[in-house]
């Protein structure tokens, strides 16, 4: 039924007048308002229409969507957002998260389901590892189990390049690492080629390694949560060790010098294997070193002329924008050459056509004259029959 009304009927597809002005603002507020009711279809609608599930009213305090679900009790509105990507964590201008609200409307039951949704991730990453997951009903969020092996050097360098990772760029990371505990990760197309790269590294680690990293992911997600600062020994190594770029583990470019012609770096983007030697050369090398006097003079991140710095990840994924927009035109350049290939072929079928009628037109004409002459030789004897003279005999 669900299918039929979206895709037939279009149930979910905004129609406005064409008087009306309709813009995401007025989508936002509607949202805001709506998820306080029962209307599940409604919110789906606004959701579909593109209004923002993390949309914050200045005017109520800076609570979000989230939260008003929350304080009214409204699970199926709770699960509607964080399915449309709601973040149950975020706090209001009074640091009251949808958990705590729930909590204050003696909603426990809710307010339990909102800390699952808030440590789901965390809390799979922590069952795969030790097949149980933290009790957050006694304010326990994080369980780290411990391995032989976490004092290695390997560990160490996961530890401070997820230290050093951006919000954004730790997400995406915990996102494939998440993707990577049901199965051996495959090159998706719709993903980067950087991103595919990263995901490809991810496959390679055996199981004690892949779980020496989760465990630094759920340490590294604990100190983020909680705000804590970075200890004092892991920002002078940090810092000492060459800065290892944050872009190089989230985009998958920190690789060794042996390892720079695997098969991860094939199977990103085809197109990619067209490039030239000394830009591949240069990427590489930009990720490994930033502290390099001739990496100075062409790393995104200095401040060249007085322009504004930018940095690695900024200008990995414009390069890799710039990429996927010559592959869709060498695509659309293919798809040119093949049209044109069969508009010929079907010219030379419609000539073939033309002349294949020209022979039947002229056997027609022919099996015709035939026809008649045919009639004519048949005609000849019965005229003979109704021609006959009578012969005289001498007396």
């Amino acid at each position: 039924m669900f299918i039929k009304s979206k895709y037939i009927d279009l149930a979910f597809v905004l129609k406005p007048s064409a008087s009306s002005d309709y813009s995401i603002d007025d989508l936002n507020k509607q949202l805001y308002s709506c998820v306080r009711t029962s209307h599940v279809e409604t919110v789906l609608r606004l959701l579909a229409c593109g209004a923002d599930p993390n949309f914050i009213n200045e005017e109520t305090s800076g609570n979000t969507p989230m939260h008003v679900a929350a304080k009214e009790s409204q699970h199926l509105q709770v699960e509607l957002l964080y399915i449309y990507g709601a973040d149950p964590g975020r706090p209001n201008g009074h640091g009251q998260t949808p958990a705590s609200l729930a909590r204050q409307e003696g909603n426990d039951k809710l307010a339990n389901r909102l800390i699952e949704l808030e440590f789901e991730v965390t809390d799979k990453l922590s069952q795969f590892l030790s097949g149980r997951k933290p009790d957050h009903t006694k304010d326990v969020h994080f369980l780290l189990p411990e391995l032989a092996g976490q004092a290695s050097e390997s560990v160490k360098k996961y530890k401070f390049q997820l230290q050093r990772l951006k919000d954004n760029s730790f997400e995406k990371f915990v996102q494939d690492v998440y993707d990577e505990i049901d199965r051996r990760v495959t090159p998706n197309e719709r993903l980067t080629a950087t991103r595919n790269q990263m995901r490809q590294k991810l496959a390679k680690l055996d199981n004690h390694g892949f779980s020496l990293l989760i465990i630094e992911i759920l340490k590294e997600a604990k100190r983020r949560h909680f705000g804590l600062p970075l200890p004092p020994e892991d920002l002078n190594q940090s810092f000492g060790k060459g800065l290892l770029d944050s872009s190089a583990l989230s985009l998958g470019l920190a690789t060794s010098p042996d390892e720079e012609n695997r098969d991860y770096d094939e199977v990103a983007d085809y197109m990619n294997r067209k490039s030239s030697t000394s830009q591949g050369t240069k990427r590489s090398s930009g990720a490994r070193g930033v502290t390099s006097e001739n990496e100075e003079h062409f790393t995104p991140s200095k401040k060249q002329n007085g322009s504004p710095a930018v940095s690695w990840d900024d200008y990995l994924e414009l390069k890799e924008n710039l990429q996927e927009a010559l592959n869709r035109l060498t695509l659309v350049t293919q798809s040119s050459t093949e049209l044109i290939k069969s508009q010929r072929i079907l010219q030379r079928n419609v000539e073939q056509l033309k002349d294949q009628n020209d022979d039947l037109k002229r056997e027609m004409k022919n099996i015709q004259q035939q026809t008649l002459l045919l009639n004519k030789l048949e005609i000849l004897p019965k005229l003979e029959q109704y021609f006959i003279f009578p012969v005289q005999h001498e007396v």
